[in-house]
């Protein structure tokens, strides 16, 4: 008795076509570009995450939270926007959440705590906590100059008397 091996193949066919099309589909998209991101402490009760795309948007968060801090982004070939987001927790438990949509590295779109901010306007933010309080100051700071921590920590230094928070002297320099 001879076997026929005709629907198999054509199973086979239909799925090496189906991969390949899949294949194809995959390779058409562009990865969004995502940031370079430094992170640390400039006193012991200011923190920052600063992130910096190569295509030239720069972004700094301070904040005087200083009991947890996570932040992380993804890239997709499928999804034409980088999403990079973070969090920060006082050590009474309020906290602030970030979130950051970018799809070419110069533009984004950024949220604190489901509010809008026009990156037009700075993106330099001072979030802090007084109480029950968070609050958000956008600031026009020019960031060009950093990339490293160090660079973050001396920055933040330099503008102590424009980066404010609650309780901070009135003499500060």
């Amino acid at each position: 008795m001879k076997t026929i091996c005709i629907p198999s193949c054509t199973f086979l066919l239909a799925l090496i076509v189906s991969s390949a099309a899949a294949l194809v589909g995959c390779g058409s998209g562009t990865t969004p570009p995502g940031p370079n991101s430094v992170f640390g402490f400039v006193e012991t009760d200011i923190h920052f995450d600063f992130l910096i795309w190569e295509e030239g948007l720069a972004v700094l968060f301070v904040d005087n939270l200083t009991d947890e801090h996570s932040s992380s982004g993804h890239s997709s070939t499928s999804d034409p926007v980088h999403h990079h987001t973070g969090w920060a927790r006082s050590k009474e438990g309020y906290e602030y959440r970030w979130a950051i949509r970018t799809s070419d590295g110069r533009t984004a779109e950024i949220e604190i705590n489901n509010v809008g901010h026009d990156v037009a306007k700075g993106t330099v933010f001072v979030i802090s906590h007084e109480g029950e309080e968070i609050a958000v100051e956008q600031l026009d700071l020019d960031l060009s100059n950093l990339s490293s921590v160090s660079d973050c920590q001396s920055f933040i230094a330099e503008n102590r008397t424009t980066i404010t928070f609650p309780g901070d002297k009135p003499d500060r320099p």
